[in-house]
């Protein structure tokens, strides 16, 4: 098994994929370097194309072989193009990642120009040597051959945009590239850390290649004649009228989005207006509240002053009363010891008028 050899899934962004779903059902297909037959497989049994091959590998032919109308086993550069002429015009040729692996692509396209249909196309998948990885890498000083892929070691031209279109002008096409396959460089097979790189470099890279993150090109093409051109121009002028179309219906859109929104505006503006207005209004009471409260606070204050002033006057007079009820106290005891020498001086006056009255007095004083 070659190394060209896998399973086609549709519902995966691939070449293969995006290319069969270029080709119209029940087509005359020429499929140059079909490998094991991966989409001659799909383009038979799903689309009912009918497929001839030119393929190198031998033993990729024989498997391809079973898919085929006709097969032709070698180098597409070798061949007589005589033979191929026997089979007839076809409404397809593709180069499904071939042009890089040949000498002479330039001539094998020139030739192929007398094997299509009046509006035959060439449908071809290449490779992107500008890719954000390549260009990381040869900034390392990296640039190693790989098995498969953009390096792949069996590639013996490498392409860009600007030199694929070069190629197919001077092959006497006029060429239109319709899809790409994109791959982050993290994600290719180099694996680059991309955050091991300066921001100015990275933002050097993607503002100087729109295409740093093409992998491979997928384009079409059609011989340069003036029928192929005219049928081209009608088709583009075609699609830019669908585009200009969609273009006014989505200005329109935009013009009753914006006049919905600038009705909007003028609603919100008024709301504002009058939320304004109650705004004031709420500010000046909150004035008038903080104006109020200021004095309820100055009439406080001198409440708990005149409180303190009454508290201080209180303990004064507790004090005052407190003396007054000992003064109290030292005068009821005057007035006791007062009361018992008074007692005691009736007592002696009487003792004495009793002496006095005594017949000893008398004798003592002379009356007797």
């Amino acid at each position: 098994m070659s190394k060209y050899d896998y399973e086609v899934d549709l519902t995966k962004e691939t070449s293969a994929s995006k290319i069969i779903k270029l080709i119209s059902g029940n087509s005359r297909v020429l499929e140059i370097g079909c490998a094991s037959g991966y989409m001659t497989k799909i383009l038979r049994e799903e689309k009912g194309c009918v497929i001839d091959c030119v393929e190198i590998n031998e033993d990729d032919a024989l498997k391809a072989q079973v898919y085929c109308n006709e097969m032709l086993i070698g180098d597409i550069e070798k061949i007589d193009f005589s033979f191929l002429k026997s089979w007839g015009k076809y409404d397809y040729i593709l180069f499904a990642d071939v042009l890089e692996h040949l000498k002479h692509p330039k001539v094998i396209l020139e030739k192929c120009k007398d094997l299509l249909n009046i509006n035959g196309q060439v449908i071809a998948s290449i490779p992107n040597m500008a890719h954000s990885s390549i260009v990381f890498n040869l900034l390392k000083g990296d640039y190693n051959y790989q098995n498969i892929g953009l390096l792949d070691n069996t590639h013996l031209k490498f392409y860009t945009k600007k030199s694929i279109v070069q190629l197919f002008e001077e092959s006497g096409y006029f060429i239109k590239i319709v899809d790409r396959v994109k791959i982050y460089p993290q994600f290719s097979e180099f694996s680059i850390d991309i955050e091991s790189y300066p921001d100015e470099i990275i933002n050097y890279v993607y503002r100087n290649n729109s295409e740093a993150d093409t992998y491979q090109f997928i384009l079409y093409s059609k011989v340069l004649s003036e029928e192929n051109r005219y049928e081209e121009i009608l088709k583009e002028k075609s699609q830019i009228e669908t585009k200009v179309l969609e273009l006014q219906n989505i200005i329109n859109h935009q013009k009753d989005s914006l006049k919905m929104q600038i009705d909007y505006s003028e609603q919100l503006e008024s709301l504002v207006h009058r939320k304004d207005s109650e705004f004031k209004l709420l500010e000046n009471e909150l004035e008038n509240s903080r104006k109020k409260l200021e004095s309820q606070i100055d009439d406080n204050t001198k409440l708990k002053l005149m409180i303190k002033t009454t508290d201080e006057d209180s303990k004064k007079l507790e004090s005052i009363v407190l003396e007054n009820e000992t003064l109290k106290d030292q005068i009821n005891m005057l007035k006791d010891t007062l009361q018992k020498q008074n007692e005691k001086y009736e007592d002696i006056t009487r003792e004495f008028s009793t002496y006095k009255n005594s017949n000893w007095f008398k004798k003592i004083s002379g009356k007797i």
